[in-house]
């Protein structure tokens, strides 16, 4: 991730085009995605053909699959950059960075997530051969393998773009958030998937736990991180961007003496 705070390797990444950047999102998201998009739109898309025949009317399920597939990575691209400029503005009135614009913060955080959707996309190709592995492997990566990169994104940015006093309180209000977001989905799946009938058995049981299991660690762990912030945030800054110069003001009467 330290390459993403160099001017020289961001300069090369930039000469590549938002709208190029954009559409590799977009293909990264259909690459993680892929098995799902190709295995239950599928079976969907058969459902809905199915209903449409018996009302007399005849739809191309296979159609209806390639487009839902290509519409699907569509819509998560456009709510990732709409989440990602709200993201910032957000960041920016309760913060007031002056590091970073919007625009070089989201291309930052995309470069992230588009690593993050390879590495699971080479995972997924795993459940087109061993299918058992869908459920359990998901569980285990997906928020484990995102987190991490966004970590070591974070320990980056607050390094190049954050004096040292918000190293710690800039952490914790997005951890709050983003942490939070994942135990309540997590707890949600738990309870429900306890509660129901029958009971889930072996993987898919084991699934729902570590779907609540990894965030509730990642938890304990970015408070320990939260810590190690906290006394940083007292050090003395060190990055010239944050340093308070003091005034020049009147140089000639304090060579006078005065």
């Amino acid at each position: 991730m330290k390459l993403l705070f160099k001017d020289g390797f961001v300069a090369k990444l930039k000469k590549l085009p938002d709208w190029g950047w954009m559409f590799l999102l977009y293909v990264t998201f259909f690459f993680r995605d892929a098995y799902s998009l190709v295995g239950n739109l599928s079976a969907e898309a058969e459902g809905l053909a199915a209903q449409f025949a018996e009302m007399g009317m005849v739809v191309n399920a296979k159609a209806m699959m390639v487009v839902s597939a290509l519409i699907y990575p569509l819509i998560v691209t456009a709510l990732f950059e709409l989440l990602m400029m709200a993201v910032y503005s957000l960041l920016a009135r309760r913060f007031y960075i002056v590091s970073v614009n919007r625009k070089d913060f989201v291309f930052r955080v995309r470069i992230v997530i588009i690593v993050a959707n390879l590495i699971l996309g080479l995972i997924g190709i795993f459940y087109f051969f061993f299918e058992e592995t869908r459920l359990i492997l998901p569980a285990i990566f997906e928020y484990s393998v995102q987190t991490a990169l966004l970590v070591l994104f974070y320990e980056q940015f607050r390094k190049f773009m954050l004096p040292k006093r918000m190293h710690a309180t800039f952490f914790m209000y997005i951890a709050r958030i983003y942490v939070g977001i994942y135990l309540l989905i997590g707890a949600f799946q738990l309870i429900t998937g306890l509660v129901s009938a029958p009971l889930p058995q072996g993987t898919e049981l084991a699934s729902i736990i570590l779907w609540f299991l990894i965030p509730a660690i990642s938890a304990a762990l970015a408070l320990l991180y939260y810590k190690k912030l906290v006394k940083i945030s007292s050090e003395d800054e060190d990055n010239d961007l944050f340093i308070r110069k003091e005034e020049d003001d009147n140089n000639i009467f304090k060579d006078l003496g005065f």
